[in-house]
């Protein structure tokens, strides 16, 4: 199993990491986290979970512009991006564990770019991570927008 994101409920990541392992066999799931997520272990740990840290995850620089082309050349692509993002910021707004999921600090224009987006949506979240100055656009931090329209 892999976890881009943590379940709502802690029980429901216990219950989807036990199916991973079936009939006696053995079983793992792999969670990703970002460094201000990482209260999520501690918790899991209470839980008697069993757990191996790694080491984080390095870019892969080559993929970023490929993937944001894809999505400039198909509108598929695109859309598909834009609604896998609003869902993951909507579900993190919704997260049981909000002491440690908390909306505010979602680096909202890194996670936009993580998601190859060429454009923000209108959301409210969204609308709070914008910075106001000068005389040009709103712009978000770590997020360059596509020309494409």
């Amino acid at each position: 199993v892999v976890q881009m994101a943590p379940p709502q409920d802690p029980a429901a990541f216990v219950h989807r990491v036990g199916r991973t392992a079936r009939a006696g066999r053995a079983g793992a799931a792999i969670a990703y986290l970002t460094p201000h997520e990482s209260a999520y272990v501690e918790l899991l740990r209470l839980r008697k979970v069993p757990l191996t840290e790694s080491l984080p995850f390095i870019d892969a620089p080559g993929v970023l512009p490929l993937l944001r082309a894809e999505a400039g050349a198909d509108r598929e692509v695109m859309e598909a991006g834009m609604k896998a993002f609003v869902s993951y910021v909507r579900g993190y707004k919704e997260h049981h564990c909000r002491f440690i999921f908390r909306i505010q600090d979602l680096p909202i224009g890194r996670l936009a770019t993580s998601f190859a987006l060429l454009r923000l949506p209108h959301m409210p979240e969204v609308k709070k991570a914008l910075v106001r100055g000068g005389t040009g656009p709103p712009t978000c931090e770590h997020f360059v927008p596509s020309e494409v329209d």
